[in-house]
């Protein structure tokens, strides 16, 4: 609690109004201010994984990646909407995933529509086990769904990153990433508000969604 008086003495609002969002349901408040990065050819480091198992995942996965506080019916629904999941791990257990959306999504945690066009890719929900954090497993698994996409001629590559996440963005800025927008959205109670302030392509500036996803459009 000391850092968040601390921050709200400062008029941190970024930082207050994330704390908030944390500690409550989704339903009642949620904000988030979030930076998409682009690159077009990101700066892959490869690292020697020899030991791990690397590959994508199919719903013959869904129990592993259960494991990982996925629900089943998100899994399932992100497999049938075409996204792809990468998954590193040893022993028939999951360490490292990551997966991607070929096509246009309302970002859910983002709150926020993306189109990456016919180049280009979304990468999300990338997490790694804790203990498993410093043995190059996450940038073995970009790596693999990286060349995957290129092969597809999907060579631009967006993330969104959290503003408060600096380690994060200054780890894709290593790796060639630019900043190419920035969204912040807030919900309350259930009604959410988007703003842009610059984003890849044209959307309108101000958006208020009721229902989510959007008619049409799926999200990840």
């Amino acid at each position: 609690m000391a850092r968040f008086f601390g921050e709200l003495g400062k008029f941190n609002f970024n930082y207050v109004l994330d704390a908030i969002s944390w500690r409550l349901p989704d339903w009642l408040f949620y904000y988030a201010r979030t930076y998409i990065l682009c690159a077009e050819k990101p700066k892959l480091i490869y690292q020697d994984c020899r030991g791990y198992f690397l590959r994508f995942a199919d719903t013959s996965d869904i129990p592993l990646i259960e494991a990982l506080d996925i629900s089943e019916q998100l899994i399932r629904e992100r497999f049938a909407h075409g996204d792809r999941c990468l998954i590193a791990g040893k022993d028939g257990v999951i360490h490292t995933i990551k997966w991607a959306s070929p096509g246009k999504r309302y970002m859910k945690l983002v709150g926020a529509i993306l189109d990456p066009g016919e180049n280009g890719v979304i990468f999300y929900g990338g997490q790694t086990v804790e203990e498993f954090r410093r043995h190059g497993l996450y940038r073995a698994a970009f790596n693999e769904i990286y060349n995957h996409f290129a092969s597809e001629k999907r060579t631009k590559v967006y993330v969104g990153v959290h503003s408060l996440n600096k380690i994060s963005y200054d780890i894709h800025i290593r790796m060639n990433f630019k900043p190419v927008g920035e969204v912040t959205h807030f919900s309350l109670f259930g009604l959410k508000f988007t703003y842009y302030k610059y984003w890849p392509h044209a959307v309108r500036k101000f958006n208020v969604f009721i229902k989510v996803p959007p008619e049409g459009l799926y999200w990840n």
